[in-house]
């Protein structure tokens, strides 16, 4: 709670309910907690990102009983079919499921473009393609911080996305 309280930017978690969670649920209300996020470039494209959590994350960090955690396939059907709703062009997915998660999510779901991912036992930043969507394992197990830069074509096909890394 200490660390969330001094944060000033929204955690994506579409696949957490903390609506009877008393600790966290007047967090949600302040906006700290939020499925998506939309974004325009400076072009006039949407970007929607949005945030799944593993399920392992219940046996791992211990969160109230209160807090429920969904299926990420089903809150990433739901919340992909939002953004085609909302006229998104570029869907982003922040994920901590796992490279093979990953894939199947990308194979299901080829609407998302881009899959941010934590780093699984790796050293080295991994990118791969599958199908057409990039999938980006962070370079390090370290905290760090990755800006990227994200280059679409005017019908809002991915070009090319340029890092920078400061660990």
């Amino acid at each position: 709670m200490e660390n969330l309280n001094k944060i000033n930017f929204p955690i994506l978690a579409a696949n957490v309910n903390f609506e009877d969670d008393k600790l966290l649920n007047p967090l949600v209300k302040e906006g700290k907690f939020i499925p998506y996020l939309l974004k325009n470039t400076t072009s006039g494209k949407k970007i929607g990102i949005f945030g799944l959590t593993t399920m392992d994350i219940v046996y791992r960090s211990h969160p109230s009983a209160e807090t429920i955690f969904f299926n990420p396939f089903d809150k990433a059907d739901f919340i992909v079919k939002r953004l085609k709703n909302l006229g998104v062009d570029v869907i982003i997915l922040l994920s901590q499921l796992g490279e093979e998660m990953n894939q199947m999510l990308a194979q299901q779901f080829l609407e998302i473009d881009i899959i941010i991912d934590k780093p699984v036992g790796t050293s080295g930043k991994k990118v791969e393609k599958c199908g057409n969507t990039l999938i980006i394992q962070s370079e390090t197990d370290n905290y760090s911080l990755i800006e990227s830069e994200i280059n679409i074509d005017d019908e809002g096909n991915l070009l090319f996305i340029q890092e920078n890394n400061y660990v």
